[in-house]
């Protein structure tokens, strides 16, 4: 038997991979922008001021190894770590014994349903979904490699973690009454105008055995000491508690969404607005984006307000892919 772990991101993320999509990589870091840069300094001159950001891991108290049948607060109040300059881990363990794992990671993307047409995998799912800066802006889709670096640069990335193992996909696409929202990517910069529905939220499946806990800690960038830990998991057996699953977020959002949920409840139906806060992702590019350069961001200019039933999906603070980045050797401190 075993039980699912979620891990969602949501937010400014960046994702970077180390072969295209489609080759399978073994391994994507996800880079949480620093959008909270000092106004005076080169990319807010560039870029101008943002809304502030709140970079941050989030999980339920019930998910603690040892809370069997969770009650009062642990049932549905929750713990949430503020990123400074930090590595995000994931481990296992059994019995306070490190449980190692067999690294395989596969994320869902279009071609896989070309390959395999009678599969169950769901367009929704699609990893193609995350806004591609390659269509995006040509000159500015490939990560600046101090970001990768053991001690990344603390103007540029607030926090990253490395994906090497479980299902990456898509997990919520910007909508208005249950259709997608079209946005373009405006003023185009490349040969043909990005337009495509928006992921606003990607998420990694495990599956972990029902006798092994997920290990979650953070160390700051360039020391391998653990600054926080907690275990979390098996889930309670109780159905009403949401059993077999676990579930951890990591976000970078602004606008009162930090808690990376609330986009999922129905609310009154409004136009969707373009995504301002996309020109962050700048700030990673190896090649920097001079002042007056025109920054494309997302605009929407397909959905549907009719009805008024479905309620609106924001696509605000989107996730972003870089170009696959050649594998980088970290070096542990002694």
């Amino acid at each position: 038997m075993s039980y699912t772990f979620r891990l969602k991101f949501s937010g400014l993320c960046a994702f970077v991979p180390n072969k295209p999509i489609d080759d399978d990589p073994d391994y994507v870091d996800v880079l949480l922008v620093n959008a909270n840069y000092d106004s005076d300094s080169d990319f807010g001159q560039t870029i101008g001021p943002l809304e502030p950001h709140t970079p941050n891991v989030w999980f339920t108290l019930r998910d603690l190894a040892g809370v069997r049948e969770p009650q009062g607060d642990y049932q549905h109040h929750g713990a949430m770590w503020l990123l400074v300059g930090e590595q995000i881990n994931i481990g296992f363990s059994k019995n306070g014994e490190p449980v190692p794992r067999e690294k395989r990671l596969k994320i869902v993307h279009r071609s896989m349903k070309e390959k395999a047409p009678d599969s169950r995998l769901k367009e929704e799912d699609y990893f193609d979904w995350v806004a591609p800066m390659e269509k995006i802006h040509p000159q500015a889709c490939d990560v600046d490699p101090r970001c990768l670096d053991l001690k990344p640069p603390p103007d540029l990335v607030i926090a990253r973690i490395r994906l090497d193992d479980g299902v990456l996909k898509s997990d919520k696409i910007g909508k208005v009454n249950d259709k997608a929202v079209i946005a373009q990517f405006v003023p185009p910069l490349a040969d043909e105008p990005c337009k495509q529905a928006l992921t606003h939220r990607v998420v990694l499946e495990l599956e972990v055995p029902d006798d092994v806990s997920v290990v979650l800690t953070t160390s700051e960038f360039g020391d391998s000491a653990v600054l926080r830990q907690a275990t979390l998991g098996p889930p309670t057996q109780s159905a009403a508690q949401g059993a077999g699953e676990v579930k951890v977020l990591v976000s970078n959002l602004c606008c009162g969404y930090y808690l990376g949920e609330a986009t999922d409840l129905p609310g009154p139906v409004e136009p969707p607005g373009s995504d301002g806060d996309f020109k962050a992702f700048y700030i990673l590019a190896k090649d920097p984006v001079k002042a007056g350069t025109p920054l494309p961001i997302p605009v929407p200019v397909e959905y549907d307000t009719t009805g008024g039933q479905g309620g609106s999906e924001p696509i605000h603070c989107n996730v972003a892919l870089f170009r696959p980045y050649p594998p980088v050797v970290r070096e542990e401190r002694p």
